[in-house]
């Protein structure tokens, strides 16, 4: 994705968004090119391997927990 469609998405200012992309960048989860599509500037951002991996052990983490509170909603109302 590039930097312009995300910062819409987010609705993040430019600087916030930049300062979070350098951390992520410098965690090693993502990759930053910047170049040109035609004359214009453009940062394309993607996630490398190491970012794919922490994604995915994060969404995981986040069903347990989702799962742990479906079952706990479901004692309470059962």
């Amino acid at each position: 994705s590039g930097f312009t469609d995300i910062k819409a998405s987010l609705g993040m200012t430019a600087g916030n968004l930049s300062a979070q992309l350098s951390i992520l960048e410098a965690a090693g989860y993502l990759r930053i090119r910047k170049g040109y599509q035609g004359r214009k500037p453009f940062t394309g951002v993607s996630l490398s391997i190491e970012g794919e991996q922490a994604l995915k052990r994060y969404l995981e983490e986040m069903e347990i927990i989702l799962a742990a509170l479906r079952e706990s909603a479901a004692r309470r109302e059962g």
